[in-house]
């Protein structure tokens, strides 16, 4: 199904009663024989039943308590929602990274692009992914950010099957470390636009009531091949939805606005057909303690806390004048208790960190105390490079500045830090640390050459240093600049020496490298290399000679 599919059904939706809209679905899905039915979940029960029939019935059942649910909870679009395009893209995005981590290029190609062939991510992609960074081997991944769990749809209408399972099985996942009710209830919703206002009375017509009504009765009857689990999960998050729905109506009410939406009084009252039938909020009590719906306990238990939450704020916007002014006056004095709480806790907490300070400033003098040598050491040192420092520099703008011979000035060189792409450790470029050296690739060039035409005839006593004026041949040096630890560097090449050789015991791969030459990749970037060039500190720090 198309987006515009979903909008038209909407748009058809908001112009008609919803009772009869719900009816011409029923009818559309060829099931308003079993809902008019009133012994359906008992004579389909019996053992003689037509399993096929019956597993049909179901999914059509689901199929269109989804639709049902797209319908009344797709929002995200600008026209049907108060929303605009960045939170349409927000959603897709939060929708994506709820399945697993991706990519940059993966969750680029799984967002809907608009008609300029773009996805608009790097705009709001910061507000809710943060970017963990790749190791040696792995590669860059967006993760979704924890406030932004709350936005999860589990029945988001962009998710396959597949998707959907993924998505749900890694959300339960996050919530069971910590001990977190593993319900997955609908997210708060986005107000529809003044034309598509009237969707959510599909929510509340008697319809829907009733339809609820006779899949949580099958449900509480236990008749197994009544209903599926499916199929009541989708009824459970339907009704998930109305009481948000009717919990955002009383917070945005006021003087003005009378709250025509009132699901949470209707699934109070008793059915009235058949007779003496329980009501929707007794059938969820009984419900929770059925040992065979473990895995939807939470989510009851979830819509019952809501529906308490909305009956007190039911009864709070209900009160009297009087009762609101005396309100204000227990709140007023319990905002002062409060504040006379907060600043007591402040002020436990500054003598507490004023305590703490103290003690680290006695650990401080303490062992300072036990290594004066070393700090004394550590402040001569500071002390001659800062003299250094100052001896090499001009005093003013008019002193000789020699760059040459033995007379040269001397330079305050920067630190050269560097870091192995191997084992990971920093270390400054210096003579008397571990040696670090370049992977490099060094072959034979005629770029230069003013006669291409001569060949060395004897290249065992041809001398590489001296250079002849037609430079038949020279040599090119090229590195990538990836820096190891020459010991480190040392134990990759034996490790792939000794790969290659296992393998060519096997049998004879086709490799871009010939180890027997000396070459190998750079185990960073996979560059073709044949040897290491040393990295060596500048060459004033080399042959430095104290200034005459």
């Amino acid at each position: 199904m198309f987006d515009k599919d979903i909008v038209m059904l909407q748009t058809g939706a908001s112009m008609m009663d919803p009772n009869h809209f719900l009816m011409m679905m029923l009818c559309r899905f060829e099931l308003y024989q079993i809902f008019s039915t009133p012994d359906y979940g008992k004579r389909f029960s019996s053992e003689n039943t037509n399993k096929d029939m019956v597993q049909q019935n179901n999914t059509l059942i689901e199929e269109m308590l989804y639709l049902i649910i797209i319908i009344v909870g797709e929002r995200f679009t600008p026209g049907v929602g108060q929303i605009n395009a960045t939170d349409e893209i927000k959603r897709e995005i939060i929708h994506q990274l709820s399945i697993r981590p991706m990519a940059h290029s993966e969750l680029v190609k799984a967002l809907p692009e608009d008609e300029n062939k773009e996805t608009g991510m790097e705009t709001v992609i910061e507000a809710v992914a943060c970017f963990k960074k790749p190791g040696l081997t792995g590669r860059g991944l967006y993760e979704l950010k924890p406030e932004c769990t709350k936005d999860f749809n589990l029945y988001f209408y962009h998710f396959s099957r597949a998707e959907q399972s993924k998505a749900e099985e890694a959300q339960r996942k996050l919530k069971r470390p910590n001990r977190e009710d593993t319900a997955l209830p609908p997210p708060v919703l986005p107000q529809f636009c003044p034309l598509f206002e009237s969707l959510i009375n599909i929510l509340q017509c008697d319809v829907m009531l009733c339809l609820m009504r006779t899949i949580l009765q099958w449900a509480v009857e236990h008749n197994g091949y009544a209903w599926s689990e499916s199929m009541l999960q989708r009824i459970l998050h339907l009704i998930g939805m109305a009481l948000q729905e009717e919990k955002q109506h009383i917070e945005n009410a006021n003087e003005d606005n009378v709250v025509t939406f009132t699901f949470a009084q209707k699934i109070s009252r008793p059915g009235e057909t058949p007779r003496n039938s329980p009501s929707i909020l007794a059938m969820l009590e009984t419900l929770q303690n059925a040992p065979q719906l473990e895995v939807h306990k939470d989510m009851i238990r979830w819509i019952l806390k809501t529906f308490n939450t909305v009956k007190k704020l039911q009864e709070r916007s209900s009160t009297s004048p009087v009762l609101e002014t005396e309100g204000n006056i227990m709140e007023e004095s319990s905002r002062d208790k409060e504040k006379a709480e907060r600043k007591r806790k402040a002020e436990i907490a500054r003598l507490r960190r004023e305590k703490i300070m103290a003690q680290m400033s006695e650990m401080q003098r303490h062992f300072i105390d036990e290594n004066k040598e070393l700090f004394q050491q550590t402040l001569d040192e500071l002390e001659t490079s800062t003299s250094r420092v100052h001896d090499n520099s001009p005093s003013d703008s008019d002193a000789r500045l020699i760059a040459l011979g033995p007379e040269q000035t001397k330079v305050c060189e920067q630190r050269q830090i560097v870091t192995c792409i191997l084992c990971q450790e920093e270390q400054e470029v210096k003579m008397d640390n571990r040696a670090m050296v370049l992977a490099a690739f060094v072959q034979r060039s005629t770029i230069l050459s003013k006669n291409r035409n001569i060949v060395i005839s004897d290249p065992e006593k041809y001398d590489p240093l001296f250079m002849h004026p037609d430079l038949s041949c020279g040599t090119h040096t090229g590195s990538c600049g990836h820096i190891m630890h020459a010991h480190c560097w040392q134990r990759y090449f034996d490790a792939v020496q000794a790969k290659e050789q296992r393998r060519q015991q096997r049998l004879r791969v086709h490799t871009s490298y010939d180890v027997e030459n000396g070459e190998f990749l750079c185990p960073l970037c996979e560059c073709l290399s044949n040897t290491v060039i040393p990295l060596l500190p500048p060459p004033r720090t080399l042959f430095s000679r104290s200034v005459k």
